[in-house]
């Protein structure tokens, strides 16, 4: 667990291990049985609270499911999870943010000089 939630590198420095880790920490918060302790969504809310950055390829690919799962835990009942899952929820959206803003900047960049071309 130390190891996974200490990583520092990215999805381009090391893209199959960060790719891991981010699929571990899906699974974390998305059990398929019903559970009486919550150390692992705990963990994986902990994991997208601290590396939502370094997960941004892969929290743009699966944004959806991923915002209907940890907007489901920050409704959770466990005050500790509730509190864990609006961190990562926070992190998630800033890091969605910060995925769409710069790829519209990069479009615009993109149409700029064709648009300025059109006109002369």
């Amino acid at each position: 667990t130390a190891l996974m939630y200490n990583f520092t590198k990215s999805m381009d420095e090391d893209p199959r291990t960060s790719k891991e880790i981010f699929d571990f920490a899906v699974k974390a918060i998305s059990p398929k049985i019903d559970l009486k302790r919550y150390a692992v969504p705990l963990a994986g809310l902990h994991l997208f609270s601290k590396h939502a950055v370094q997960f941004s390829t892969c929290l743009l690919d699966n944004y959806d499911s991923l915002f209907q799962t940890m907007s489901k835990w920050c409704g959770h009942q466990n005050a500790e999870l509730k509190k864990a899952g609006h961190s990562a929820l926070d992190s998630f959206l800033k890091q969605m943010y910060m995925c769409v803003s710069t790829l519209l900047l990069l479009h615009w960049l993109v149409l700029l000089p064709r648009s300025c071309r059109d006109d002369t």
